[in-house]
């Protein structure tokens, strides 16, 4: 009877310890499949979902090209929708709006313009027009009594060189550019038509459409695609 009573506290303590061991187990079993549950995850989301926006600088050069006036030197730019050693940055089978922004300043020379016209050439890996568009734009229009008005408002800030006379003009290219499985576009080709136009800066941006409708169905459409 005493060595029971004596005995009972050590049975119970490495009862207790059984218990601290087994949920220690269990938590660090739980753990792992958390992390790898969530690296799968990962894996899988740069892999199959497809990014929601692609953005590329435009860097334009200008070189001489046949024009109804014989010959013209419109800027120009290629743009590398793929970089060297990767895949497509496209998703095949997904529907992308293509914009391109300029920034340009209110210059005379670009108001005098007005309208002007935008060529873009998607490309493929072997440098065939996969798709084209052409679109127009202009810088909106400003009366001489609104640009005078801006121009004493914003004077501190144009003399300081914290503010600048210029717009951001936004041209849609595409509403619903899809990426083709057969011919995946690599290269993108840019022509302002407009040989007198003044430009600070230009950037294509990709925006990929009803992202949740592709995440759900890509993996049995893109495949089926594939195998065809």
């Amino acid at each position: 009877m005493i060595s029971e009573i004596i005995g009972l506290p050590f049975t119970v303590f490495g009862g207790i310890q059984n218990a601290i061991s087994k949920i220690t187990f269990l938590a660090i079993v739980f753990s792992v499949i958390v992390w790898a549950s969530a690296l799968l995850y990962g894996v899988f989301y740069s892999i199959y979902i497809p990014k929601s926006q692609h953005i590329y600088p435009v860097y334009f050069y200008t070189e001489p090209r046949n024009c109804h006036k014989g010959t013209c030197h419109f800027p120009a730019a290629n743009v590398a929708l793929v970089s060297p050693g990767a895949g497509e940055h496209l998703m095949p089978g997904q529907r992308y709006k293509i914009i391109l922004e300029l920034e340009m300043p209110e210059s005379e020379a670009n108001q005098r313009i007005g309208m002007f016209t935008v060529k873009l050439d998607i490309l493929s890996h072997e440098g065939k027009v996969v798709r084209s568009s052409l679109r127009s734009g202009s810088l909106r229009y400003k009366s001489f009594l609104v640009r005078l008005l801006y121009t004493l408002l914003y004077v501190p800030s144009f003399v300081l060189g914290s503010a600048e006379e210029k717009q951001v003009v936004s041209i849609g290219l595409f509403e619903s550019y899809e990426e083709l499985y057969k011919q995946p576009s690599t290269n993108a080709e840019v022509e302002v038509r407009s040989e007198f136009i003044e430009i600070y800066t230009a950037t294509l941006k990709i925006y990929a459409k009803n992202m949740s409708h592709s995440a759900g169905t890509f993996c049995i459409t893109g495949r089926s695609h594939q195998r065809s």
